[in-house]
């Protein structure tokens, strides 16, 4: 199914994970979670895309669903589990370069604040928000793996 939540992303995005399929897990979205995806397509990924100049992103993981966030041992505060957060890169662009332009397109307007922008592992850019109405901390941090765990280091994080 690929009805589309906007011009550029659609419901099957949000659901597709390599992971669940692997496993089985059925990772479909509810209607809230769909409204939350389609929040975050609107205010964000679109304009984002467009701040790029159109270029497509590339969504490695969108919605998680409990057992499917537990079985990649994810954050049990995750915004993925609410449709509220995609991990992605950019097409034809370098990883560093996909970061700092949302961060330019946030300093510019173009998009709201966002909750956390989480450079991770080297490898995607997180982007999460908070539900619409609610403050977002415009956290920019990097992930990386010491001694096995996993560590946030703030790069920037938006006064109080």
């Amino acid at each position: 199914m690929d009805t589309h939540l906007t011009p550029n992303f659609t419901i099957a995005e949000v659901s597709r994970s390599q992971t669940a399929a692997r496993r089985g897990i059925n990772n479909t979205p509810s209607p809230e979670i769909l409204a939350n995806a389609k929040y975050l397509a609107e205010t964000y990924l679109e304009p984002i895309r467009k701040y790029l100049g159109n270029r497509v992103i590339n969504i490695s993981s969108w919605y998680r669903c409990p057992t499917l966030n537990e079985a990649i041992r994810g954050s049990k505060t995750s915004a993925h589990l609410t449709g509220l957060a995609i991990d992605s890169t950019a097409a034809g662009i370098k990883l560093s370069t996909y970061f700092n332009l949302i961060i330019e397109a946030r300093d510019k307007g173009k998009i709201p604040q966002f909750d956390q922008l989480i450079w991770e592992y080297g490898e995607w850019v997180h982007l999460g928000v908070k539900p619409k109405g609610q403050t977002n901390r415009g956290q920019i941090l990097k992930a990386q793996m010491y001694n096995g765990q996993v560590q946030y280091i703030p790069i920037w994080e938006a006064p109080k």
